[in-house]
């Protein structure tokens, strides 16, 4: 997809939204504040993100290959 309409694509989404967090967090991305963007960040996705972080750690994994499969799946219900 060429850049330009990649660029539309997102603006249409951001227009539409009415998620003030997703403005905050596109906010903070422009404005190089990533301390600020963690801050803001829900403490639901920071608790996800911990989860995702330890089960790395313990080798709760699967490889990028079974990713695609298990994806594809869900993108055909």
């Amino acid at each position: 997809m060429k850049l330009t309409k990649q660029k539309e694509e997102l603006a249409k989404r951001i227009l539409e939204t009415e998620d003030k967090n997703v403005i905050k967090y596109i906010q903070a991305i422009f404005d190089n504040d990533v301390d600020k963007w963690e801050e803001e960040m829900p403490e639901y996705v920071k608790k996800s993100i911990e989860k995702g972080l330890a089960d790395a750690d313990a080798g709760r994994t699967i490889s990028n290959a079974e990713a695609k499969k298990k994806i594809k799946k869900w993108l055909k219900k």
